[in-house]
């Protein structure tokens, strides 16, 4: 079905990537949906944008998920 997620396709990466966001921010923050909604709508210095603005992109999406993962990495 035209409906179904199919990671192969642009679309489905993008998914891919969205959920790889959402759980950094969880690993990060916690469940706190405050949290996470400020760190989405202010600027950050480490990707010179703001997040939200950042992910309407794919290349902003890589770099956010790229950062995010960074810290998880470092603990």
């Amino acid at each position: 079905p035209d409906s179904a997620f199919q990671p192969g396709t642009e679309a489905g990466q993008r998914c891919l990537l969205l959920i790889r966001v959402h759980e950094a921010l969880a690993s990060q923050l916690g469940h706190d949906q405050e949290q996470v909604g400020l760190w989405l709508r202010s600027h950050n210095s480490a990707i010179d944008e703001i997040p939200l603005v950042a992910i309407s992109t794919q290349e902003g999406l890589i770099k956010v998920v790229a950062y995010l993962e960074h810290l998880l990495e470092r603990g």
